[in-house]
Protein backbone atom coordinates (compact mmCIF):
# COMPACT_ATOMS: atom_id res chain seq x y z
CA UNK A 1 0.00 0.00 0.00
CA UNK A 2 1.47 3.39 -1.01
CA UNK A 3 1.52 6.48 1.12
CA UNK A 4 -1.46 8.51 -0.14
CA UNK A 5 -0.48 11.76 1.60
CA UNK A 6 3.34 11.87 1.71
CA UNK A 7 4.98 14.51 3.92
CA UNK A 8 8.25 14.50 1.98
CA UNK A 9 9.67 13.78 -1.44
CA UNK A 10 13.05 12.09 -1.99
CA UNK A 11 15.54 14.21 -3.96
CA UNK A 12 19.06 13.10 -4.86
CA UNK A 13 21.87 15.65 -4.35
CA UNK A 14 25.34 14.64 -5.47
CA UNK A 15 24.46 10.97 -4.96
CA UNK A 16 22.86 11.45 -1.52
CA UNK A 17 19.09 11.06 -1.07
CA UNK A 18 17.46 13.77 1.04
CA UNK A 19 13.79 13.62 1.96
CA UNK A 20 12.65 17.20 1.41
CA UNK A 21 9.42 18.20 3.12
CA UNK A 22 6.41 18.99 1.02
CA UNK A 23 5.25 21.63 3.52
CA UNK A 24 6.69 23.58 6.38
CA UNK A 25 4.53 21.61 8.77
CA UNK A 26 6.15 18.28 7.89
CA UNK A 27 7.86 16.76 10.93
CA UNK A 28 11.63 17.31 11.27
CA UNK A 29 11.83 19.37 8.08
CA UNK A 30 14.71 21.63 9.12
CA UNK A 31 17.41 18.93 9.16
CA UNK A 32 16.53 17.83 5.60
CA UNK A 33 16.68 21.41 4.33
CA UNK A 34 20.03 22.02 6.07
CA UNK A 35 21.44 18.80 4.63
CA UNK A 36 20.21 19.70 1.14
CA UNK A 37 21.84 23.14 1.27
CA UNK A 38 25.11 21.68 2.56
CA UNK A 39 25.17 19.20 -0.34
CA UNK A 40 24.34 21.93 -2.86
CA UNK A 41 27.17 24.09 -1.48
CA UNK A 42 29.60 21.16 -1.76
CA UNK A 43 28.53 20.48 -5.35
CA UNK A 44 28.96 24.14 -6.31
CA UNK A 45 32.24 24.70 -4.45
CA UNK A 46 34.85 25.50 -7.10
CA UNK A 47 37.67 26.28 -4.69
CA UNK A 48 38.58 23.17 -2.72
CA UNK A 49 42.16 23.67 -1.53
CA UNK A 50 43.52 26.26 0.90
CA UNK A 51 45.46 28.08 -1.84
CA UNK A 52 43.06 27.57 -4.76
CA UNK A 53 41.79 30.86 -6.16
CA UNK A 54 38.12 31.32 -7.14
CA UNK A 55 37.17 33.19 -10.33
CA UNK A 56 38.17 36.85 -10.29
CA UNK A 57 38.57 39.80 -12.64
CA UNK A 58 41.39 42.34 -12.81
CA UNK A 59 40.94 45.58 -14.80
CA UNK A 60 44.10 46.97 -16.38
CA UNK A 61 44.73 50.63 -15.61
CA UNK A 62 47.34 51.28 -18.30
CA UNK A 63 47.97 50.47 -21.97
CA UNK A 64 51.64 49.53 -21.48
CA UNK A 65 52.45 47.46 -18.38
CA UNK A 66 55.68 45.97 -17.04
CA UNK A 67 55.59 43.27 -14.36
CA UNK A 68 52.34 44.48 -12.80
CA UNK A 69 51.26 42.24 -9.89
CA UNK A 70 47.81 40.70 -10.36
CA UNK A 71 45.98 41.15 -7.04
CA UNK A 72 44.87 37.94 -5.33
CA UNK A 73 46.93 35.77 -7.69
CA UNK A 74 49.90 34.63 -5.60
CA UNK A 75 51.09 31.42 -4.01
CA UNK A 76 53.21 31.07 -0.85
CA UNK A 77 56.45 29.24 -1.65
CA UNK A 78 56.36 27.55 1.75
CA UNK A 79 53.10 25.75 0.94
CA UNK A 80 52.69 25.57 -2.86
CA UNK A 81 54.93 23.78 -5.34
CA UNK A 82 52.92 24.63 -8.44
CA UNK A 83 49.60 25.73 -9.86
CA UNK A 84 47.35 25.61 -12.89
CA UNK A 85 45.83 28.99 -13.72
CA UNK A 86 42.94 29.33 -16.15
CA UNK A 87 42.70 32.79 -17.66
CA UNK A 88 41.15 35.01 -20.31
CA UNK A 89 42.47 38.40 -21.44
CA UNK A 90 40.54 41.05 -23.36
CA UNK A 91 42.09 44.29 -24.59
CA UNK A 92 40.46 46.87 -26.83
CA UNK A 93 40.68 50.44 -28.01
CA UNK A 94 38.49 52.74 -30.08
CA UNK A 95 38.97 55.41 -32.72
CA UNK A 96 41.36 55.30 -35.67
CA UNK A 97 43.41 52.10 -35.45
CA UNK A 98 41.16 50.71 -32.71
CA UNK A 99 41.60 47.01 -31.99
CA UNK A 100 39.88 44.14 -30.27
CA UNK A 101 42.34 41.55 -28.89
CA UNK A 102 41.73 38.48 -26.77
CA UNK A 103 43.25 35.21 -25.71
CA UNK A 104 42.30 32.40 -23.37
CA UNK A 105 44.77 30.02 -21.87
CA UNK A 106 46.26 27.96 -19.11
CA UNK A 107 49.37 28.90 -17.19
CA UNK A 108 51.24 26.06 -15.54
CA UNK A 109 53.75 27.19 -12.94
CA UNK A 110 56.26 25.18 -10.91
CA UNK A 111 58.45 26.26 -7.98
CA UNK A 112 62.00 24.87 -7.74
CA UNK A 113 63.73 26.21 -4.59
CA UNK A 114 67.32 25.38 -5.54
CA UNK A 115 67.50 27.59 -8.62
CA UNK A 116 68.96 31.09 -8.94
CA UNK A 117 66.89 34.11 -7.88
CA UNK A 118 64.70 35.23 -10.76
CA UNK A 119 64.29 31.66 -12.02
CA UNK A 120 62.64 29.98 -9.01
CA UNK A 121 59.32 29.64 -10.85
CA UNK A 122 59.05 28.04 -14.27
CA UNK A 123 56.03 29.04 -16.32
CA UNK A 124 54.32 27.55 -19.36
CA UNK A 125 51.60 29.49 -21.17
CA UNK A 126 49.31 27.53 -23.50
CA UNK A 127 46.80 29.86 -25.11
CA UNK A 128 44.43 30.26 -28.02
CA UNK A 129 43.64 33.45 -29.89
CA UNK A 130 44.48 35.26 -33.08
CA UNK A 131 48.15 35.62 -34.02
CA UNK A 132 49.80 37.71 -31.31
CA UNK A 133 46.91 37.16 -28.91
CA UNK A 134 46.29 40.00 -26.50
CA UNK A 135 49.95 41.07 -26.55
CA UNK A 136 50.48 40.01 -22.94
CA UNK A 137 53.13 37.97 -21.16
CA UNK A 138 53.03 36.51 -17.67
CA UNK A 139 55.77 35.98 -15.11
CA UNK A 140 56.04 34.88 -11.48
CA UNK A 141 58.15 36.70 -8.89
CA UNK A 142 60.39 34.67 -6.59
CA UNK A 143 57.80 35.04 -3.80
CA UNK A 144 55.01 33.51 -5.93
CA UNK A 145 53.23 36.66 -7.18
CA UNK A 146 51.82 36.43 -10.72
CA UNK A 147 52.60 39.48 -12.86
CA UNK A 148 51.85 40.60 -16.39
CA UNK A 149 53.41 42.83 -19.01
CA UNK A 150 51.70 44.24 -22.11
CA UNK A 151 52.77 46.11 -25.21
CA UNK A 152 50.94 49.20 -26.48
CA UNK A 153 47.84 48.73 -28.59
CA UNK A 154 46.81 51.31 -31.18
CA UNK A 155 43.71 53.47 -31.02
CA UNK A 156 42.29 55.63 -28.26
CA UNK A 157 40.95 54.86 -24.79
CA UNK A 158 42.61 51.45 -24.40
CA UNK A 159 40.93 49.06 -21.97
CA UNK A 160 41.85 45.62 -20.74
CA UNK A 161 40.94 42.94 -18.24
CA UNK A 162 42.21 39.58 -17.03
CA UNK A 163 39.79 36.95 -15.74
CA UNK A 164 41.35 34.06 -13.81
CA UNK A 165 40.98 31.18 -11.39
CA UNK A 166 43.63 28.78 -10.13
CA UNK A 167 44.19 25.37 -8.61
CA UNK A 168 47.28 25.08 -6.41
CA UNK A 169 49.50 22.02 -6.02
CA UNK A 170 50.49 21.79 -2.37
CA UNK A 171 53.89 20.76 -1.02
CA UNK A 172 53.73 17.25 0.34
Amino acid sequence: MSNINPTSIPVIFNGVTVNLPISGTAPNWSSAIIQAFQLIAQALDISAGPYDIPPQNYVMTSNVNTNVPIPNLSFPVTAVTGAVIFYGVNRSSSGVGGVQLSQSGILIINFTPGLSPGTLWQITDEWAGITGGAQITFSVSDVGQLQFSTTAITGTTPEGSINFRALAVLNS
